[in-house]
């Protein structure tokens, strides 16, 4: 969820309906040692309504071989102040989370911890990699076409109990986020 116009568009939200769609294109790439590049993924729309605001908007989530991508998508002609963000990712107990402190650079030193043994309020700069506990499976959460947007990090939360990384972002001198 994100906070909205001073709301929380995630709390008390129904999804209302969903569009399911899939793409599969390969084009000249713009970089890279490849000439060519493959887009190429499964995605649901999901419309959302926030009944007491009134606002309704779009969770669009793309599946693809290797990862998964989530973009909140606000429609309508009214403004709209983005104040805060509350998209949280909840980790299995027990899972190795690598990261670099702080949320300044891309730049720094990295290390590892348990995601229990992680102090709550600790700031955790992408990318953050973790191996999911008793698997050999690795997660990598970062962020792409930033917009508006720049400079997320990771928090560790108390929700669940313990275990939940959110997204957070610098806030501007008016208290709002993004640009």
């Amino acid at each position: 969820g994100m906070t909205v116009n001073g709301t929380n568009l995630g709390a008390g939200a129904t999804i209302i309906g969903n569009n399911g769609y899939a793409t599969n294109e390969t084009f000249a790439s713009r970089h890279g040692i490849h000439a060519t590049a493959t887009n190429h993924y499964q995605a649901q729309s999901l419309f959302v309504s926030h009944t007491a605001s009134a606002v309704a908007y779009t969770v669009n989530v793309r599946v693809f071989n290797y990862g998964v991508a989530l973009r909140y998508e606000l429609t309508g002609a009214t403004a709209k102040t983005v104040t805060a963000e509350a998209t949280g990712f909840v980790l299995p107990a027990g899972s190795t989370v690598w990261f670099q402190g702080g949320a300044s650079v891309y730049e720094g030193m990295f290390g590892s911890a348990t995601i229990s043994s992680l102090v709550t309020n600790a700031t955790l700069g992408p990318p953050v990699t973790v191996q999911l506990a008793g698997t050999n499976v690795w997660v990598a959460i970062s962020q792409a076409n930033l917009g508006a947007f720049p400079n997320p990090y990771l928090i560790k939360t108390a929700a669940a109990p313990g275990r939940e990384l959110q997204v957070a972002y610098p806030t501007n001198q008016d208290g709002s986020v993004g640009a």
